[in-house]
């Protein structure tokens, strides 16, 4: 797999299928529906704040998702989001690795990432977990999502949990894997 610069070419059929559709639905995008050019437009706005940046997943030569982080650089941290439509198994949580260790090695000043997760989306928690997020609550009733309210489970990893897990290898995947 491969993270590469998202660009307006990204903005296929099967791209907005995916943001209007199923896997798009915990999105931040609420009920809207979205077009070639509303996508467009957003991407612009995305590429011109030089706190933002978003990759394409790619899978050989398929586009098989997005990855956005957005640099808080007062708080030394960032947020991300993910949208993975033609993954398969563990290919969204290898997409977050890839993420993570981009910005803890570009990023030198960010100690802390994070993400949102609805309750709701086992799939996304549990491949946050297996990249090696922790849990870092509860928030009751935090999203609202296709016309009602769901809890959101914030996720994240500091800087020092990932340079623990630089310094372990595999090993300390291997044990977090067999757990989920």
């Amino acid at each position: 797999m491969e993270l590469k610069n998202f660009t307006a070419d990204n903005i296929t059929q099967a791209y907005l299928d995916a943001i209007n559709g199923e896997q798009g639905r915990y999105l931040w995008r609420g009920e809207e529906v979205w077009t070639k050019e509303k996508a467009e437009n957003w991407l612009e706005g995305v590429l011109s704040d030089p706190n933002q940046e978003i990759y394409a997943i790619y899978r050989g030569d398929t586009h098989i998702g997005n990855i956005k982080v957005a640099i808080d650089i007062k708080n030394r941290c960032c947020g991300y989001g993910r949208l993975m439509w033609k993954s398969g198994k563990g290919e969204g949580t290898e997409a977050l690795r890839m993420m993570v260790n981009h910005v803890f090695n570009t990023f030198t000043n960010i100690d802390l990432i994070t993400d949102m997760a609805a309750s709701e989306n086992i799939a996304s928690i549990v491949s946050n977990l297996k990249a090696g997020m922790s849990i870092l609550g509860f928030w009751r009733d935090k999203l609202y999502i296709g016309g009602k309210r769901m809890d959101g489970i914030p996720v994240g990893i500091t800087r020092r949990e990932w340079e623990k897990w630089q310094d372990k290898g595999s090993e300390v995947l291997e044990r977090w894997e067999m757990n989920f």
